[in-house]
């Protein structure tokens, strides 16, 4: 991932990344299982990969756990983690079975309390360069740290998948 973004900063091209990391995950893995965790993490991996096909010059990675990269031409990512967050949202009652009607399900959060959870959902937090000045791969993990924060606040507040660019000009 490192290597993909230096390698556009040298070019200079105008890029966006795109952060995407699934809402709830922790106590989903606790309450449904290691098993179904993984096939919920598997299956986020093959929609990325799929929409990629998609899209010229889109370069994707798995940063860990249940968090993905997605680093394409400038304008794109938007419509790229559209098409992510409707084919993941269309397996949600597979994911979530019974507890897909109701539209939530109860685990353990993690002060170990009981607590009602929304269903899975996506937040996809999108930076570039191109309203930015971007020098480096740690200048860019640290932009989109603070982007992920306000997407995932935002997340919480509507209890849906977001899609959040940084519309911050320097």
């Amino acid at each position: 991932i490192q290597r993909e973004i230096d390698r556009r900063i040298r070019c200079k091209c105008c890029f966006d990344v795109c952060y995407i990391d699934i809402n709830h995950f922790k106590p989903y893995n606790d309450h449904y299982g290691f098993e179904k965790g993984d096939q919920v993490i598997s299956s986020l991996g093959n929609i990325i990969r799929e929409t990629a096909k998609n899209f010229p010059d889109i370069f994707v990675g798995h940063i860990g756990g249940d968090d993905f990269i997605v680093v394409c031409p400038y304008g794109t990512s938007e419509l790229a983690s559209e098409s992510i967050t409707k084919a993941f949202e269309e397996l949600l009652p597979f994911f979530h079975g019974e507890d897909f009607i109701k539209g939530y399900y109860v685990s353990k959060n993690r002060k170990e309390e009981q607590e009602v959870f929304n269903l899975l959902s996506l937040t996809c937090a999108i930076v570039s360069n191109k309203t930015r000045h971007i020098n480096s791969f740690a200048h860019l993990a640290s932009i989109a740290s603070e982007v992920k924060s306000e997407a995932k606040r935002l997340s919480r507040v509507t209890k849906n998948s977001v899609i959040f660019r940084d519309r911050r000009n320097e």
